[in-house]
């Protein structure tokens, strides 16, 4: 399988405050992923995240 995104100790800052991570993971073809979590545990900023990758 092909590596589609790899983020590799990846953080989100904002205004100074590191707000999500570090985060390291790999999204290969073919796979599938869920997340699942509570209001304002990062779902969001994570699907953000990859989106700038």
């Amino acid at each position: 399988m092909s590596q589609l995104v790899t983020l590799d100790q990846a953080t989100v800052t904002v205004s100074e405050t590191r707000t999500f991570g570090p985060i390291s993971w790999q999204i290969e073809s073919g796979q599938k992923w869920f997340i699942a979590g509570r209001n304002g545990s990062g779902k969001s900023v994570l699907l953000e995240l990859i989106e700038r990758v």
